[in-house]
């Protein structure tokens, strides 16, 4: 009977060592194969160069918000709608955060934000070099009511304008806008520098020259991963984020994603 006893514990002993080898080999399977442990779920909208559906990583900045998201052992899911539906869902919950979105006071009320921007975007009016001159002189947003500004729905801009009492003709993406002001039906358009060249390059080939950009920015736009306060668990998430990408920052691996995507590193700007 004894005899019988240490048989078995001898084998408990070694089925609880295969069990031990075999989670070592799952874990080190899980790790080095990709695997993640959960599904995080992102919505942004066409905004080139910075987030497209039609291209590899989905754009720079998606590349940067997918890369950290897998840095927290996650997986990033993508989904694109248009900018105001998004916001929706992130709003309820349905979707943990949407990307780039600039901080306003309304915003904050009802958003979390990551604590370090994205990038920061050079916003400029753009104007067609025949209608007007990139010298006009402007110091509020009052000063240009004469002109016929184009806008796009959902940007952070609206409420300005509408403080300035601008008369604007919004459109549900910027490309529409810049055929606007390449047609001479609005004058000045603002949108983020590198977007703004970025659509001209490709919507009006060979044209470029016809179109500048206003001497006197807008502004110097912080553009944040802004995060909904009703998806599971959604806190804790963010300040994994914030973690992950500050580590991604202080590796090198932030400026590298931009030097991939042809992006001019500024101390300014990033």
């Amino acid at each position: 009977m004894p005899f019988s006893v240490v048989k078995i514990r001898e084998k408990v002993l070694r089925i609880q060592k295969c069990l031990v080898m075999v989670g070592c080999i799952f874990s080190f399977f899980v790790i080095t194969s990709g695997c993640y442990t959960e599904d995080v779920y992102l919505t942004t909208s066409e905004y080139l160069p910075y987030t497209t559906e039609h291209a590899e990583n989905y754009g720079f900045c998606s590349e940067i918000v997918g890369t950290v998201i897998k840095k927290m052992n996650m997986n990033p899911i993508h989904k694109f709608y248009p900018w105001i539906r998004g916001q929706l869902n992130v709003r309820d919950g349905k979707v943990w955060a949407t990307f780039p979105y600039s901080k306003n006071p309304e915003r904050e009320r009802e958003y979390w934000f990551s604590a370090q921007p994205l990038f920061v975007g050079r916003v400029s009016f753009f104007c067609c070099k025949d209608c007007l001159s990139e010298n006009l002189r402007w110091n509020t947003l009052e000063d240009l009511k004469q002109y016929k500004i184009g806008g796009v729905r959902g940007y952070w801009y609206e409420g300005d304008f509408a403080k300035a009492g601008l008369a604007v003709e919004y459109t549900d993406h910027p490309e529409e806008s810049l055929k606007k002001l390449y047609s001479g039906r609005i004058q000045l358009f603002p949108l983020n520098e590198i977007v703004g060249w970025y659509l001209i390059d490709r919507l009006f080939p060979g044209h470029k020259d016809r179109f500048c950009v206003l001497a006197k920015s807008y502004e110097l736009s912080p553009s944040y991963l802004m995060v909904s306060k009703f998806y599971p668990n959604s806190e804790r998430l963010l300040k994994r984020f914030d973690e992950a990408f500050r580590r991604l920052k202080e590796s090198g691996g932030y400026r590298n994603i931009l030097k991939k995507n042809g992006i001019l590193y500024s101390e300014e700007t990033y």
